[in-house]
Protein backbone atom coordinates (compact mmCIF):
# COMPACT_ATOMS: atom_id res chain seq x y z
CA UNK A 1 0.00 0.00 0.00
CA UNK A 2 2.72 2.71 1.31
CA UNK A 3 4.71 1.49 -2.15
CA UNK A 4 2.00 2.01 -4.40
CA UNK A 5 0.76 5.47 -2.43
CA UNK A 6 4.86 6.26 -2.99
CA UNK A 7 4.95 5.68 -6.49
CA UNK A 8 1.89 6.97 -7.95
CA UNK A 9 2.98 10.32 -5.65
CA UNK A 10 6.46 10.60 -7.09
CA UNK A 11 4.74 10.67 -10.69
CA UNK A 12 2.74 13.35 -9.52
CA UNK A 13 5.93 15.05 -8.73
CA UNK A 14 7.91 14.64 -11.21
CA UNK A 15 5.98 15.52 -14.14
CA UNK A 16 5.41 19.23 -11.89
CA UNK A 17 6.98 22.43 -10.72
CA UNK A 18 7.17 25.09 -8.96
CA UNK A 19 4.41 25.68 -6.44
CA UNK A 20 2.62 23.06 -7.83
CA UNK A 21 5.21 20.35 -7.60
CA UNK A 22 5.88 21.96 -3.58
CA UNK A 23 2.07 20.99 -2.80
CA UNK A 24 2.31 17.31 -4.42
CA UNK A 25 5.38 16.94 -1.91
CA UNK A 26 3.42 17.95 1.11
CA UNK A 27 0.60 16.33 0.10
CA UNK A 28 2.52 12.85 -0.17
CA UNK A 29 4.35 13.24 3.06
CA UNK A 30 0.88 13.64 4.87
CA UNK A 31 -0.68 11.06 3.04
CA UNK A 32 2.78 8.33 3.64
CA UNK A 33 3.26 9.41 7.59
CA UNK A 34 -0.54 9.02 8.21
CA UNK A 35 -0.42 5.64 6.61
CA UNK A 36 2.52 4.59 8.66
CA UNK A 37 2.52 6.28 11.75
CA UNK A 38 0.52 4.12 13.39
CA UNK A 39 2.32 1.08 12.30
CA UNK A 40 5.36 2.04 13.47
CA UNK A 41 4.53 4.38 16.86
CA UNK A 42 5.66 7.58 16.21
CA UNK A 43 5.15 11.02 17.98
CA UNK A 44 3.47 14.21 16.05
CA UNK A 45 3.81 14.63 12.74
CA UNK A 46 6.93 17.40 11.72
CA UNK A 47 6.47 18.59 8.30
CA UNK A 48 9.03 21.54 7.02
Amino acid sequence: MAFGVFKAGLALVLAHEGTERDAYIAELKKALYGYLAPHVDTGPAVLA
